[in-house]
């Protein structure tokens, strides 16, 4: 795109559209996008540069505005869909995805959702792996880090 006052405002110049699959966490899709960007940009300039492509505005209809995460978003919700909480781990970036417990905070890097009955909330062991309770199932935690609270 070509840069402008805005954000993100711009003319188009070229774009791709890349399926997110389910299981895409923050690191699969940055690597995803590195790729479609390399071969985008470099199949792109010379024919802009040649003057063959020309930038067209952006339809704003279609924007949407995404505003800037800070820490309390990623505070996990168990009275939402499991299915929800699981994206949320999975594209969670730096591991905002949390939970908060007695001994410091819990990141959620990746999860997965199981069927199962629990309360909202309810922390259990699911075959053999750290599990909440959620809306519609279980949130199985596959990889953690505790970060311990300043004694």
């Amino acid at each position: 795109m070509k840069m402008d006052q805005g954000v993100d405002t711009g003319a188009l110049i070229e774009q791709r559209i890349l399926r997110i699959e389910e299981w895409d966490t923050t690191g699969s899709l940055s690597e995803k996008l590195s790729h479609l960007g390399a071969d985008l940009l470099i199949e792109t300039l010379p024919r802009y540069l040649s003057g063959e492509l020309k930038p067209h505005v952006q339809d704003e209809a279609l924007a949407t505005y995404a505003p800037m995460l800070k820490k309390e978003d990623g505070l996990l919700d168990f009275a939402k869909p499991v299915e929800e909480l699981v994206g949320g781990c999975a594209l969670s970036t730096h591991g905002r995805a949390h939970i908060l417990n007695g001994c410091g905070m819990l990141k959620v890097h990746l999860a997965h959702a199981e069927k199962g009955n629990a309360s909202e909330g309810q922390r259990l062991v699911y075959q053999g792996q750290p599990a909440v309770g959620a809306r519609g199932g279980l949130l199985i935690l596959d990889q953690v880090h505790l970060l311990r609270k300043k004694s």
